[in-house]
């Protein structure tokens, strides 16, 4: 029996997955369907450039609908422990010599978001980070950076 595989994704992920459900299926959907509607009402769907574009759109929304309602039904939820070293969920406090902090916090691969600080823990970034402790010191794009707090939430 193949076993379906549980993506990782923190709490506040889940909920922007959520949300993100919620949006498309109550609103974008809606808003493809009229357009849908009157794309067909323009002509000849085979030479519709309006209602092709439209009804790919459509399946493109429709199919994401489906990969979100997959990822919030078998998803497993992580629950960062408070320990004294980095594991997935973390959010990381670093210091560089000058004294200017950097936030990151790692994350499952789904989540991702580097203008927000988010890294995943696959990453060569996020790899290096695992099982470091405050104090440890580490270099990121070429500055050397010391580890000052891991916060658990």
């Amino acid at each position: 029996m193949e076993q379906i595989e549980r993506p990782l994704i923190t709490k506040v992920g889940l909920e922007k997955l959520k949300a993100e459900l919620y949006q498309r299926e109550n609103v974008k959907k809606q808003s493809l369907v009229s357009t849908l509607i009157s794309s067909k009402e323009a002509g000849d769907e085979r030479e519709n450039d309006g209602f092709s574009l439209a009804f790919e759109d459509f399946q493109i929304n429709e199919q994401r609908i489906l990969d979100l309602k997959e990822t919030i039904k078998f998803h497993q939820l992580v629950i960062p422990k408070q320990n004294n070293f980095v594991e997935l969920g973390h959010k990381i406090i670093l210091k560089d010599l000058k004294g200017k902090e950097r936030i990151l916090q790692l994350v499952p691969p789904i989540e991702v978001d580097p203008f927000l600080g988010k890294i995943s823990d696959k990453s060569q970034i996020g790899e290096m980070l695992l099982k470091k402790t405050v104090g440890t010191k580490i270099v990121l794009g070429g500055k050397l950076y010391k580890i000052i707090k891991i916060v658990t939430f």
